[in-house]
């Protein structure tokens, strides 16, 4: 008999001998024919050894408790190497149990202190990355979409809340942005799984930047929605178009004012971010929707429709006046408008949803041409207008409920504001739950929303139209930011109904100044029988200042005339000569001869004063040449009316 089958024979099981004895396998598992491996008992030290191993290894237990394991296994590493640890004179003692050596230091002992050491950095530099609310958000989302295989569960009202709170957003003040946020969250899980888990890490699993732009921007849409005219002015000066949102204040800032609020302090940390704005050039009162390529200017709807209704301006191309995004995927620019879907879709989004079915048939219009032939486009201009007001209509809900999926991925309705959730129907999961606020229509604007009426209910008295709104100004009065250059002839011209209502005759500068006591005016006449008419009215009225001659009244004997006759009413209390000249040609031309004719003027005016008595200095001279050549117009900028 063989030595293999001897030893098949001598295996015997613990129930019963006389069983068929089992085949010999490799690795077999643990079954109830063979004894349980041993449970491997944690071997225990005593306070005093932990104690003094803490301080070798520069660990305080009572502050960094989550780091004892180092410290044990320290002491297990050496117990493996065959050394014991004991005390002596209150300090450690590395003994070798296999030979009668012992030694105070020992590498494995170095070693777990270098490790604590990274450890120690480790968390200082983590605790210093949390303070920073874009880490937590990154971190928090990490660990949401790592190890998950459904989306469904990756985003929980738990993770969309301290988001919110993170990123200082009110869920009961905007609801609006709830969405994004969710969205942003959704998105970051399929990132993940294009690159592949292993390369993606707490710095690149979502991108916050981008987050936090276009939080802002949708902040911007909204105060657009309820905007009257769809403008924002700054909410600082007031008088100026906004050109930044602040994303730490959420305040709409013109350059200006945003410069002076955003340069120092903990504001200048907040990123500022770009609104791009169109004003409407014919009105100058209502944001522009259509931009003329023929006539190089941005129009409202109405204005457009006004100016372009007859005559040759009806063939003229128009296109839109800024960039328009994909309603789809809401990230690149829009190429493209399909008339039936009525959508903004960009060519990715246009070729996934056309290219198959009776959507194959729809009519597309391409934005990305530099204008719109008009065989083309033909009248489908107040389509496309209501294409885009519509899609406006649709965003920004403000609804608070939104749906979740539990670890069973049975849908649940969550609000954000009452922290209620409720069972969803899985076969309606496009409307949200009504609120039963008790029979007939309520009368508070946010009460209807709850109810989900919202064709009743006016957007601007919701409560949170009201809030946002003090992030930026609407209205603003017209004579504030309205310029405009006109002569005085001709203001009684039927295009400019508003000047003739505050001009009656032919004065018009001083009813001017008289019914706009609080704006400054520039003011310049071509007719020579009106300059000394516009001398008096600048000695009478402290808003207004007169600047140069006109290009027609640039001769020698006029410039010398009224020059003279303004020195004698306003002193040196006007600009002598200014230049709209576009050539430098000209400019030098018109400089060289102003400066020998102001010469020959103050001249003559020194020796009148002379003549009298007085004494002229150098430095009157100097005060004089400085306040005709530019200080008299600076100090009239500075002055507070």
């Amino acid at each position: 008999m063989s030595d293999a089958t001897k030893n098949t024979k001598m295996q015997r099981t613990y129930s019963d001998p006389d069983l068929p004895q089992l085949l010999p396998l490799p690795a077999r598992p643990s079954s109830s024919y063979e004894p349980r491996p041993k449970v491997k008992e944690a071997s225990q030290f005593s306070d005093e050894v932990m104690d003094l191993m803490a301080e070798k290894l520069s660990l305080n237990v009572m502050t960094h408790p989550e780091f004892n394991w180092v410290i044990r296994d320290c002491l297990l590493a050496l117990r493996d190497e065959g050394w014991n640890v004991q005390v002596r004179d209150g300090d450690l003692e590395y003994v070798y149990k296999h030979k009668d050596e012992s030694r105070p230091y020992h590498p494995i002992a170095e070693a777990h202190r270098k490790m604590a050491e990274r450890l120690l950095s480790a968390q200082a530099e983590l605790k210093t990355k949390h303070l920073n609310s874009y880490f937590r958000v990154r971190h928090s989302v990490y660990l949401a979409i790592m190890g998950e295989k459904d989306v469904r569960r990756v985003c929980t009202p738990k993770l969309v809340e301290y988001v919110l709170n993170t990123l200082d957003v009110s869920p009961a003040d905007e609801p609006y942005l709830i969405h994004r946020i969710k969205t942003s969250i959704e998105d970051s899980y399929f990132r993940m799984k294009r690159s592949g888990f292993h390369h993606t890490t707490i710095e690149n699993c979502i991108d916050v930047e981008s987050l936090v732009v276009n939080l802002e921007l949708d902040r911007v849409g909204f105060m657009r929605k309820i905007s009257p005219s769809g403008l924002l002015y700054c909410v600082e000066c007031q008088t100026a178009m906004g050109d930044v949102i602040s994303s730490g204040c959420h305040d709409v800032l013109c350059n200006q004012c945003a410069v002076e609020t955003h340069s120092t302090g903990n504001r200048q940390d907040a990123p500022l971010v770009f609104i791009e704005q169109c004003c409407c050039a014919e009105c100058a009162c209502k944001s522009a929707l259509v931009r003329c390529q023929d006539c190089v200017e941005l129009f409202c709807y109405d204005c457009f429709k006004a100016t372009h209704s007859r005559g040759k301006r009806q063939r003229h191309c128009v296109g839109l006046p800024a960039r328009t995004f994909c309603f789809e995927c809401d990230s690149r620019e829009a190429s493209y408008i399909c008339v039936e879907c009525e959508d903004a879709l960009c060519s990715r989004c246009s070729a996934n949803i056309h290219r198959s079915g009776a959507r194959q048939n729809h009519t597309l219009f391409g934005l990305r041409k530099a204008a719109y032939s008009k065989r083309l486009f033909a009248d489908n201009l107040d389509r496309l207008m209501g294409i885009l007001q519509r899609n406006v209509e649709r965003s920004y809900s403000l609804s608070p409920w939104f749906i979740f999926y539990d670890q069973a991925l049975a849908p649940s309705w969550y609000n954000f504001v009452t922290r209620d959730m409720l069972r969803a129907d899985p076969n309606n999961l496009s409307t949200p739950p009504l609120q039963d606020l008790g029979d007939g229509i309520p009368k508070s604007a946010d009460d209807q929303i709850l109810r989900g009426l919202p064709g009743s209910t006016i957007l601007k008295d919701t409560h949170v139209a009201q809030l946002t709104s003090q992030g930026a100004c609407f209205d603003v009065p017209p004579p504030m930011h309205v310029k405009f250059s006109v002569m005085t002839n001709y203001a009684q011209q039927d295009n400019m109904p508003w000047l003739r209502e505050q001009c009656p005759g032919k004065k018009q500068g001083g009813h001017l100044c008289e019914a706009n006591p609080a704006v400054k005016f520039l003011f310049t006449v071509l007719s020579r029988s009106d300059q000394h008419e516009a001398t008096v009215i600048a000695s009478k009225f402290r808003n207004l200042h007169l600047w140069g001659c006109w290009w027609y009244c640039n001769y020698p004997s006029i410039v010398s005339e009224v020059t003279s006759m303004r020195l004698e009413v306003l002193g040196t209390g006007f600009t002598f000569q200014a230049s709209s000249a576009r050539v430098h040609d000209q400019l030098i031309y018109k400089w060289i001869h102003a400066r020998a004719l102001l010469g020959k003027l103050l001249l003559g005016k020194y020796r009148e004063l002379l003549a009298t008595g007085w004494r002229v200095s150098r430095g009157d001279i100097r005060r004089d040449v400085q306040r005709l050549l530019g200080g008299a117009f600076e100090e009239f900028l500075e002055k507070s009316l």
